[in-house]
């Protein structure tokens, strides 16, 4: 095999023939009866290469969603890409390997070499410093990315701090292009040496494979013992928390965002509870009403006849810790069988098991319509619109795509270049209702215990915000707020329904804005699955609580989650049902970090 037959794509990995795009699940002490003598040759050549491993094993790489038995095996070397030379003698080595293979009659194993920082998913950060300059080269480069990608499906697109290397690690302004297609040759053989020959000097470009960005939680049943349970006991009491299980169908969870007050143009006020789109219209009802491009009113038939119910906890999650109940009161049970001769001991044993009685008897004997929370009132759809709370200036660095001569920042085809749309708000029966009160924070969030819900703020582009969200599946997650907004494109040719499609008639059909947010946790997301619906608030030590955006995705490659700036949000719900926004009230335009000067 010759160097130009190495699979050589990216900076940082290299191997025999075409590797699976990244990034990929690994399964280890895949040993098979030549491993010792060929482990003994691998390691020699590695030495002799002048190759520094952190890491040899026999492993199997898989893409999310195929089974590790379907992939063939491969020699997976650790290194660190920021020594010196290190690439090259990547590529003496993987040829060295393969020959090895080829004598032992393996060519069925591959080989990949790859930087310890990217083997299991891109190290990744939100740029924290960025000029006017930077800025405007960014924008200038998306317009000829999008239009190179057009025709791909591609999924989002994110400007982030790339760190490679481990000796000296090596931060770089990286444009990551998560596509579902990403394996197509068209990519790597036309796109991506087309788009780094015009990226910006110091800035790099990197393609990552995902199936989708969806957030809703389609866990299959309970099999655990214990089961995993995403909510608690208080679930079921007549006032709920933010960030408590819903769910519209008995196959998808979601979170609960806020609570909110309308009033009606006759003066009537309905309370009513802010979730995503996405989570109600996996009922059949609600996606029968609203087609893509389309929303569901008041006036609507299914909304004048209560047709569509929404439940808390969702039936998924009702039936998880009906599971964990009964496992406890087995537990119980068998504990309170077991004699002891401590009497406090036996005490605490009557007392669990009494409680888990009661708590059993409690699920057992709750009717179905005790956890309907309520009906949909109203529903963005999958929609898009123009934000004007931003200057013109700002909505061109944020949104400004152009065609030949034409400025399309304010028009595409009549329609404007917007932000998704992804909401549902639910009026609440009179045995629900929402409490105002956050759950206690824990560590990392800096908002006071018992802090009040009832408040928003604008937020502004390439400006910095601290947040938190509290939701059905992670609780508390900090996180922060990206300075570059992302672009998505949620809807897949031939996708019957789609998490956000876009109602532009444009080339660049499908296009959304959203603001990116990066945990701080780099071990975590800031928004997980079952999660969407979040209200994402500021993290500031106030009694009020402040929400600043509806967090509606997420892309698990990068880590980065995606909201709507909530007085978008807003106005669209005050659009669509005719009816005034009382709760939550304004309370002015967050400042935030300030942009970093020129």
């Amino acid at each position: 095999m010759r160097g130009a037959e190495l699979d050589t794509r990216l900076a940082y990995r290299l191997g025999s023939r075409t590797l699976p795009v990244l990034p990929l699940e690994t399964l280890y002490g895949q040993d098979f009866r030549q491993w010792p003598e060929l482990y003994s040759a691998v390691d020699q050549i590695l030495k002799e290469e002048k190759v520094h491993a952190i890491a040899i094993d026999s492993v199997r790489r898989f893409q999310d969603g195929k089974k590790a038995q379907d992939v063939p095996k491969t020699i997976l070397i650790l290194s660190d890409v920021s020594l010196a030379n290190q690439y090259e003698s990547w590529q003496e080595a993987a040829l060295k390997i393969t020959n090895v293979l080829l004598e032992a009659k393996r060519p069925d194993i591959l080989v990949e070499f790859i930087d310890v920082q990217a083997v299991h998913e891109p190290k990744v950060e939100l740029i924290e410093s960025m000029s006017d300059a930077f800025i405007c080269s960014w924008v200038e480069i998306r317009e000829y990315i999008l239009d190179q990608i057009k025709d791909r499906s591609w999924l989002s697109i994110d400007l982030l701090d790339r760190t490679l290397g481990q000796y000296k690690e090596e931060r770089k302004p990286t444009v990551c292009i998560t596509a579902a297609d990403a394996g197509d040759d068209v990519w790597w053989a036309r796109i991506l040496p087309t788009l780094r020959n015009r990226l910006p000097h110091g800035m790099d470009l990197d393609l990552f494979y995902s199936s989708d960005l969806s957030l809703a939680a389609d866990e299959p049943g309970p099999a655990e013992e214990p089961p995993e349970v995403f909510t608690t006991m208080n679930s079921y009491d007549h006032e709920v928390e933010i960030g408590s299980s819903i769910g519209a169908c008995s196959d998808r969870s979601g979170s609960l965002g806020t609570t909110m007050l309308l009033r009606t143009p006759d003066g009537e006020e309905i309370r009513c509870a802010l979730t995503n789109h996405h989570i109600v219209a996996k009922n059949d009802i609600v996606a029968q009403a609203a087609p893509a491009g389309t929303f569901i009113s008041p006036a609507h038939t299914l909304v004048k006849q209560g047709l569509a119910y929404v439940r808390s906890p969702s039936e998924k999650d009702d039936l998880r810790m009906q599971k964990l109940k009964e496992w406890e009161l087995e537990v119980a049970i068998e504990k309170r069988n077991q004699h002891h001769y401590n009497p406090k001991i036996e005490a605490e044993r009557v007392r669990r098991l009494q409680a888990a009685e009661d708590n059993v008897q409690k699920l057992r004997n709750k009717k179905p319509e005790d956890t309907i929370l309520g009906t949909v009132y109203a529903t963005s759809g999958y929609r898009s619109a123009f934000n004007d709370a931003y200057t013109s200036q700002e909505a061109a660095a944020w949104s400004r795509v152009t065609e030949g001569n034409e400025d399309l920042t304010k028009k595409i085809n009549g329609k404007p270049l917007g932000w998704g749309l992804n909401w549902a708000i639910i009026k609440l029966q009179p045995l629900r209702d929402v409490t105002t009160h956050v759950p206690s924070p824990t560590h990392g969030v800096k908002m006071s215990h018992r802090a009040t819900l009832g408040t928003y703020q604008t937020i502004q582009p390439h400006r910095a915000y601290n947040v938190v969200k509290y939701g059905r599946t992670s609780k508390w997650t900090t996180g922060t707020i990206s300075k570059i907004g992302s672009l998505l494109k949620l809807r897949l040719p031939g996708d019957p329904i789609s998490v956000v499609p876009a109602e532009l008639d444009h080339a660049f059909k499908s296009i959304v804005l959203a603001y990116g947010v990066k945990s701080r946790s780099r071990s975590r997301e800031f928004l997980s699955p079952g999660d969407s619906g979040s209200v994402v608030l500021l993290n500031q030590s106030e009694k009020k609580a402040i929400v600043v955006g509806l967090g509606f995705a997420a892309n698990r490659v990068t880590m980065v989650s995606y909201m709507m700036p909530i007085d978008l949000v807003l106005k669209d719900i005050e659009k669509v049902t005719g009816c005034g926004v009382i709760e939550p009230v304004f309370g002015g335009e967050c400042l935030g970090d300030l942009p970093d000067s020129p």
